[in-house]
């Protein structure tokens, strides 16, 4: 009898413990890189300058339940820096040159963990998250905020991150022999679509 009672228990653990699970998924989305944009914006003693960048790839992985994000478990992203494209040739090739890019080709961004997860509304949510950006070769650990929402198959994050490029060992670019100074601090843009 004991034995019985036992296996019931047992069996409805087991019961229990699968219909929690219900409804629950772990998600893999890549970067849409047609529907996505990052925007490098700076200044200079003459004028600010803005960059598109054009080459990007990168993953998130998160739980949900329903429309409901639960955590967010992992995020990457790699930046090309040789797709960075003022509109200015010059421009640009200083850009490459300040950021070593013949020696570090990307920029990258690597998650290690979520700070903070909230819910602002059926489909909207906002989150800090922790990782190691690499830029120039030095790596610095950075939290970034994010504006998340999830529609359906849709998934969008928005968030601007502000750098000083000094942080990262790299001299912030100059033309016309020194004339033309651009400012340490620069601002990423992101808009990011995943599928």
């Amino acid at each position: 009898m004991n034995s019985v009672v036992q296996n019931v228990k047992k069996l409805s653990l087991i019961i229990f413990m699968c219909s929690a699970l219900v409804g629950f998924s772990q998600t893999k989305k890549n970067i849409d890189l047609s529907n996505s944009d990052i925007l490098i914006e700076g200044t200079s003693n003459i004028h600010d300058w803005v960059i598109d960048v054009n080459k990007f790839e990168g993953t998130i992985h998160f739980d949900a339940k329903g429309q409901k994000i639960t955590s967010i478990n992992d995020l990457t992203l790699k930046v090309w820096v040789e797709s960075f494209d003022s509109g200015k040739s010059k421009m640009d090739n200083n850009t490459y040159e300040a950021l070593k890019l013949k020696k570090h080709p990307s920029i990258d961004f690597v998650f290690t963990n979520t700070k903070s997860l909230k819910s602002n509304g059926s489909d909207e949510f906002s989150a800090v998250i922790k990782g190691e950006l690499t830029i120039a070769g030095k790596t610095q650990s950075v939290e970034i905020p994010l504006e998340i929402l999830m529609n359906n198959n849709k998934f969008n994050i928005k968030t601007s991150k502000s750098i000083n490029m000094t942080d990262y060992d790299v001299e912030p670019p100059t033309a016309l022999f020194g004339t033309i100074t651009t400012g340490e601090e620069v601002k990423i843009k992101f808009n990011l679509t995943y599928l």
